[in-house]
């Protein structure tokens, strides 16, 4: 049986992207992404993950260039543990995504929603109206009981 290393994240950036190239030329540009978990942590606070993403020719191309500290950003990549000498003579390990596809999330929703003659709510809004707590307690729906969860 074959393996599979693929990390699919969709985040919003931490910081502004830097670039760079290698000795060859090749582009190469790393940034930090967050994600949040549904759970929330002791203080009441979502929980957040950071990612360390790497990205290498055309996709670091695209990123150096389009991508900026608050985007919404979906990564499409493979994991990679190495190790690196520090400054200071320590080694040091460290666990990556390198990054295959980059893609600027609300940029690709906004240019869908507009060809489709739609109007974007703020950020932060939904596009639909939620309905409040008395209107959703006065809908007739026939749930099925809240089963216990098996975790």
């Amino acid at each position: 049986m074959g393996t599979i290393n693929r990390v699919i994240l969709a985040g919003r950036l931490g910081r502004d992207p830097e670039s760079k190239a290698t000795q060859t030329g090749l582009a190469v540009t790393t940034f930090s992404l967050a994600t949040s978990r549904y759970r929330k942590g002791p203080d009441g606070k979502e929980e957040c993950d950071w990612h360390r993403i790497v990205a290498f020719g055309k996709p670091a191309e695209f990123a150096g260039k389009n991508v900026h500290k608050g985007d919404l950003v979906g990564i499409d990549g493979r994991l990679q543990c190495r190790s690196y000498v520090d400054k200071a003579g320590q080694k040091r390990f460290t666990v990556e995504v390198v990054a295959e596809k980059v893609e600027k999330l609300a940029a690709a929703a906004a240019a869908a929603a507009t060809k489709n003659g739609a109007v974007l709510p703020p950020p932060g809004e939904p596009a639909v109206p939620l309905p409040t707590e008395e209107e959703l307690a006065n809908l007739n729906l026939d749930l099925p009981e809240e089963e216990e969860t098996p975790f």
